[in-house]
């Protein structure tokens, strides 16, 4: 069992290439935060949590893979669902800022009749003018980029949840497909 300061800071280290996540050095125990949020915050909801947790070198259940596999297609959907689409040539923010900011720019050109275009930032640094079909377009293009994402994900899922044995799971790539 991990005892509280098995949650020190010094004893995780970053997964590469994938933000919020860090692995336990001795341990291999993976710890998942929210977008955004720091290991100290993580370890600190850790601690507070008093939830035991037991390493086991048994071999996984197909139940705990199948809730393992479903985690990890969530942080992928999410993953992909943010980062961003290219569109109209050019590559547009998917964060949820960046949705807003599209839906808010089409409610302007749908409430106000006297605007013609709008400067738009696309990606850092990267400026441009648009009007309003343009825009709506952008939420269009946007819009489509978000549900692929959850339609491959309901896919994996389903995928999971049917599978019968190990093998199966085995055989569901999770990193495959995407928008």
């Amino acid at each position: 069992m991990l005892d509280a300061k098995e949650f020190a800071a010094d004893r995780f280290g970053p997964v590469e290439g994938e933000a919020s996540r860090w692995r336990h050095k001795e341990t291999g125990m993976l710890m998942v935060g929210r977008q955004g949020q720091s290991l100290a915050e993580l370890l600190d909801e850790a601690k507070g949590a008093a939830v035991a947790l037991t390493p086991s070198s048994a071999p996984p259940t197909k139940a705990g893979r199948k809730e393992a596999l479903q985690a990890a297609i969530a942080a992928k959907r999410w993953a992909v669902e943010t980062g961003g689409t290219v569109a109209m040539g050019v590559g547009v923010r998917t964060d949820e800022v960046g949705q807003a900011k599209l839906t808010g720019a089409i409610a302007l050109f749908d409430h106000d009749p006297t605007l013609t275009t709008i400067d738009w930032e696309a990606t850092p640094g990267v400026w441009v003018t648009l009007d309003g079909p343009t825009v709506r377009g952008l939420g269009v293009i946007v819009g489509r980029h978000i549900q692929s994402c959850f339609s491959h994900a309901r896919q994996l899922s389903e995928a999971v949840t049917a599978a019968d044995t190990h093998a199966d799971l085995d055989a569901i790539d999770i990193e495959a497909g995407w928008p």
